[in-house]
Protein backbone atom coordinates (compact mmCIF):
# COMPACT_ATOMS: atom_id res chain seq x y z
CA UNK A 1 0.00 0.00 0.00
CA UNK A 2 2.83 2.70 1.01
CA UNK A 3 4.75 1.63 -2.60
CA UNK A 4 1.24 3.03 -4.30
CA UNK A 5 0.83 5.88 -2.21
CA UNK A 6 4.49 6.66 -3.49
CA UNK A 7 3.90 6.52 -6.66
CA UNK A 8 0.21 8.42 -6.85
CA UNK A 9 1.84 10.75 -4.73
CA UNK A 10 4.93 11.23 -7.49
CA UNK A 11 2.49 11.01 -10.65
CA UNK A 12 0.57 14.02 -8.52
CA UNK A 13 3.53 16.08 -8.30
CA UNK A 14 4.64 15.29 -12.28
CA UNK A 15 1.15 16.39 -13.58
CA UNK A 16 1.66 19.73 -11.54
CA UNK A 17 5.33 20.76 -12.52
CA UNK A 18 6.59 17.78 -14.69
CA UNK A 19 9.80 16.19 -14.72
CA UNK A 20 11.83 19.47 -13.27
CA UNK A 21 11.27 18.61 -9.53
CA UNK A 22 12.91 14.33 -10.30
CA UNK A 23 15.72 15.77 -12.52
CA UNK A 24 18.37 16.09 -9.58
CA UNK A 25 17.70 12.13 -8.53
CA UNK A 26 17.30 10.96 -11.91
CA UNK A 27 21.25 12.88 -12.80
CA UNK A 28 22.17 11.15 -9.23
CA UNK A 29 20.97 7.68 -10.44
CA UNK A 30 21.83 7.46 -14.37
CA UNK A 31 23.28 4.38 -15.63
CA UNK A 32 23.87 6.03 -19.05
CA UNK A 33 25.35 9.66 -18.09
CA UNK A 34 28.92 9.11 -19.26
CA UNK A 35 28.30 6.35 -21.03
CA UNK A 36 29.10 6.05 -25.14
CA UNK A 37 25.74 4.60 -26.50
CA UNK A 38 23.95 4.05 -29.61
CA UNK A 39 20.70 5.83 -29.96
CA UNK A 40 17.98 4.13 -32.45
CA UNK A 41 15.89 6.66 -33.75
CA UNK A 42 13.56 6.35 -36.53
CA UNK A 43 15.56 3.47 -38.05
CA UNK A 44 18.72 5.49 -37.89
CA UNK A 45 21.68 4.94 -35.15
CA UNK A 46 22.92 8.10 -33.39
CA UNK A 47 26.71 7.56 -32.08
CA UNK A 48 27.40 9.53 -28.81
CA UNK A 49 28.07 10.23 -25.21
CA UNK A 50 25.07 10.15 -23.27
CA UNK A 51 25.21 13.31 -20.61
CA UNK A 52 22.19 13.16 -18.78
CA UNK A 53 18.80 14.40 -19.20
CA UNK A 54 17.25 17.76 -19.98
CA UNK A 55 14.92 19.95 -17.39
CA UNK A 56 11.97 18.11 -18.90
CA UNK A 57 13.55 14.48 -18.92
CA UNK A 58 15.13 14.37 -22.86
CA UNK A 59 18.31 12.40 -23.08
CA UNK A 60 21.05 14.61 -24.15
CA UNK A 61 23.71 13.14 -26.36
CA UNK A 62 27.19 14.75 -27.08
CA UNK A 63 27.40 13.99 -30.82
CA UNK A 64 30.60 14.20 -31.88
CA UNK A 65 31.38 15.19 -35.70
CA UNK A 66 34.17 16.69 -37.82
CA UNK A 67 36.21 17.66 -35.02
CA UNK A 68 33.35 19.22 -33.30
CA UNK A 69 30.88 18.13 -30.94
CA UNK A 70 27.11 19.26 -30.30
CA UNK A 71 24.87 18.09 -27.21
CA UNK A 72 21.21 17.14 -29.02
CA UNK A 73 18.17 16.10 -27.13
CA UNK A 74 16.18 13.06 -27.99
CA UNK A 75 12.52 12.16 -26.97
CA UNK A 76 12.66 8.63 -27.61
CA UNK A 77 14.54 5.76 -29.03
CA UNK A 78 16.24 1.95 -28.13
CA UNK A 79 19.64 2.29 -26.37
CA UNK A 80 22.60 0.22 -27.45
CA UNK A 81 25.35 0.65 -25.15
CA UNK A 82 29.00 0.69 -26.74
Amino acid sequence: GRVLAEILSALEEFAMSGFSPFREHWQQVDFLNGRKINLHVNNEAVTGTACGVDENGLLKLEIAKQGASSIQTFFAGHVELL
